[in-house]
């Protein structure tokens, strides 16, 4: 099996949070920019989150045409065997640091769906029965895009995936000086005793502005 080298990068709160807090866009940026180069992987719930949180945009006849914006921003590849992106993805389209949605669906995906990325012409690939088979996704990405790193902007399910099937190569955590509380959700709850062999090689810890600390751990898989 063929795959990029794959980094996770998330802000997170000194008690593990990555959601109900004001994260620092730009220091996140600035810490993971050589990740953003080329390609990322979102998860599908972040992606419906990200598109309910915002006014909604009706789909016009232009968001039918794959756009051509050239190297400069990243494709957005999307693991969605259900279909809850579907009408959401030209929100994407429109915006300047997506290159295109690619998305990742499997065997048991509606026809709708299918039917729907065709006529809008998106880049997606079929593998796996009922839940996308991620290295041969990945295989796939490597044969058609040539991609070589791809950086994780998901939260707790696909991390948590990535890490159980021994395809996460490093993580990158933006630690912001914040205690969230029980009542927002941590990025690696869903962690069992499944990944007991996983252990951590610290790579990097740097302080940068505003009190925030950049770690950067390479994951090893025993």
């Amino acid at each position: 099996m063929r795959k990029p080298k794959i980094v996770m990068a998330n802000s997170i709160t000194l008690d593990g949070a990555f959601d109900g807090f004001k994260a620092d866009g730009k220091q996140h940026f600035r810490v993971n920019r050589g990740y953003y180069e080329y390609m990322t992987l979102n998860g599908s719930r972040s992606v419906v989150k990200g598109a309910t949180d915002s006014d909604p945009i009706a789909e016009e006849e232009s968001d039918f045409v794959k756009p051509n914006k050239g190297p400069g921003a990243p494709y957005f590849v999307i693991p969605d065997s259900d279909g809850i992106t579907q009408g959401l993805l030209h929100g994407l389209r429109r915006v300047d640091y997506c290159r295109d949605a690619i998305v990742l669906v499997s065997e048991k995906t509606s026809r709708t769906f299918v039917d729907y990325l065709e006529e809008r012409n998106y880049g997606f690939f079929i593998s796996g029965k009922n839940k996308v088979d991620l290295p041969k996704a990945l295989d796939w990405l490597v044969e058609k895009y040539e991609v070589k790193t791809m950086m994780v902007d998901a939260g707790p399910t696909l991390n948590r995936v990535l890490i159980e099937q021994g395809l996460l190569d490093e993580i990158s955590l933006l630690v912001h000086p914040i205690l969230a509380g029980d009542s927002c959700g941590k990025l690696l709850y869903q962690i069992t005793e499944s990944i007991e062999g996983v252990k951590l090689e610290l790579l990097k810890c740097t302080k940068v502005e505003n009190s925030l600390v950049h770690l950067l751990y390479k994951v090893v898989y025993q």
